[in-house]
């Protein structure tokens, strides 16, 4: 599976709280601060996880940077990758207030103390990016 560009991560990364470190709130534990997508990592009890690449690959912007191989450094990746990301984090956002999770954070960025898979929302928020195509 590929991996999201740096600059995707960088930029949903600076939007999040620092330092990175481990933080656990009851049942759940945090392992990676920086993953999670929307709300309060010191603070949740109904938390979801997604896929962000598979998220991405849906979002007609992010097809257009990969489409056409722009580099990082060329002034329309900028544009559309911003665009991609208020795309995603719109629907993070619905996501959440729809089906009342107060954390979403990447596959693997929150655990369930105990072992136990949380829930993946990945395709609920692929629809609802469709949705807003």
């Amino acid at each position: 599976m590929e991996k999201l560009p740096l600059a995707i991560l960088l930029a949903l990364s600076s939007l999040l709280p620092w330092p990175p470190v481990d933080a656990g709130t009851g049942a759940f534990q945090v392992l990676n601060r920086p993953l999670v997508y929307h709300g309060d990592p010191d603070d949740f009890s109904a938390p979801a996880v997604l896929e962000a690449l598979r998220c991405f690959e849906r979002i007609p912007e992010y097809q257009e940077i990969k489409r056409r191989k722009l580099p990082p450094n060329d002034p329309e990746y900028g544009i559309l990758l911003e665009k991609a990301n208020k795309r995603f984090f719109r629907a993070v956002c619905r996501l959440s207030r729809r089906d009342g999770y107060d954390l979403i954070a990447e596959l693997g960025a929150v655990v369930r103390r105990g072992g136990d898979p949380l829930k993946d929302v990945t395709e609920d928020a692929i629809r609802l990016i469709e949705e807003d195509l």
